[in-house]
């Protein structure tokens, strides 16, 4: 009599379909990341002829319109170039116009009436404009025999139209707000859109005018209690990945300005009837100091010193916050500490309320003829 375990039968059968289930599950996830990198690849096909009238020109380049495609896809082109023309065309090498793209074959004959099928893969990239250019050029040795110029639009595409921004805040003033445009093509709608800041802007007030195409940056007096902020702000689309960058550099404005940046000194040129000596020899320079706001009436004043001592400075002329100083350097001492490249001048500017200093290089001009 053979008695039979149901036990051990069951438990069989039980293990046999956790395994078929397992089974199933692995080939199901890898077909899921098949069909996922597959549906990040694109197969185009194009062709191009190159006849007579093409090498008219020292160089024959060709364009070609590709079509439209998602940020982040891998397109595949299969390239049919015909040589219509009565020349040959054969080629040891290709050059690719950027790291996106690869090229093969590296080299080919391409006698007249024959044709050659390249094979393309150009990466499209998530940060894009609204278009891109792709472009490679076919050389023998150093020969340029023809280049093809690849252009294609993006969909779904958002991002920044310049890769900075410098903002300005006005001492004194509580908040200020910025309009960054941005741009998004008719397949970004608002709601598909995500801005965000960086971790050094988080004190910023962010906010989308969509109708607008600007992103409204509020900066505040409390944003730059530490001193300068520099941080980047970002677009994405979420619905295709394609994402846009900009740097936010923020400093605070000051009330006044100096030009030039670095005063230069030129050495005044002797009267007809006085000679200059090595003691008497003097420099002088024009600068302007500026303070900002103010109206036709004010008055805007400066002094300047040297090493802690007083400068000889006349004021020209001056209205609207302006006013124009020749300040002058006859210290034998202080000559040789800015010839020796040590010297600085400190600018008091005293406007209204205002007061604000600037501390200056200054150097002898490349003119000067010091005795």
């Amino acid at each position: 009599m053979v008695r039979v375990d149901v036990r051990a039968k069951h438990f069989q059968l039980a293990s046999l379909i956790v395994l078929i289930l397992i089974l199933a599950g692995v080939t199901s996830g890898q077909n899921a990341e098949s069909n996922s990198a597959d549906s990040k690849k694109i197969r185009v096909e194009k062709s191009l002829r190159i006849g007579d009238s093409d090498i008219g020109s020292f160089l024959v380049n060709k364009n070609l319109d590709l079509g439209l495609f998602r940020p982040g896809v891998i397109v595949h082109l299969r390239l049919h170039v015909l040589n219509d023309s009565s020349k040959s065309f054969d080629f040891d090498s290709v050059e690719a116009g950027c790291k996106c793209l690869s090229v093969s074959p590296a080299q080919s004959r391409l006698p007249p009436g024959e044709k050659v099928v390249f094979d393309v893969e150009i990466k499209v990239p998530k940060k894009m404009r609204s278009y891109q250019e792709a472009a490679f050029r076919v050389r023998d040795g150093a020969v340029h025999r023809f280049g093809v110029k690849m252009r294609y639009s993006g969909s779904g595409v958002v991002g920044f139209s310049s890769t900075a921004v410098r903002i300005q805040m006005p001492k004194g003033m509580n908040s200020k707000t910025v309009s960054i445009p941005f741009f998004a093509d008719e397949l970004s709608p608002a709601e598909f859109i995500e801005v965000e800041t960086s971790t050094s802007l988080s004190s910023l007030h962010s906010e989308m005018d969509y109708q607008g195409k600007q992103i409204n940056l509020t900066v505040t007096e409390e944003s730059l209690r530490q001193g300068r902020v520099t941080g980047q702000l970002r677009i994405r689309n979420m619905e295709t990945d394609s994402r846009g960058e900009i740097t936010v550099d923020i400093t605070e404005e000051r009330p006044t300005a100096v030009y030039p940046a670095v005063i230069r000194l030129a050495q005044e040129k002797p009267e007809a009837d006085n000679e200059q000596t090595t003691e008497n020899t003097m420099f002088s320079g024009n600068v302007m100091v500026h303070s900002k706001g103010m109206d036709e009436r004010a008055s805007v004043y400066a002094e300047f010193t040297m090493d802690g001592k007083p400068l000889f400075a006349r004021k020209s002329r001056g209205r609207n916050g302006v006013a124009f100083y020749k300040i002058k350097l006859d210290d034998s001492a202080a000559i040789e500490l800015v010839r020796q490249g040590d010297a600085t001048i400190r600018c008091t500017i005293v406007a209204g309320k205002t007061r604000d200093e600037h501390v200056l290089p200054v150097v002898l001009s490349s003119n000067s003829e010091v005795r």
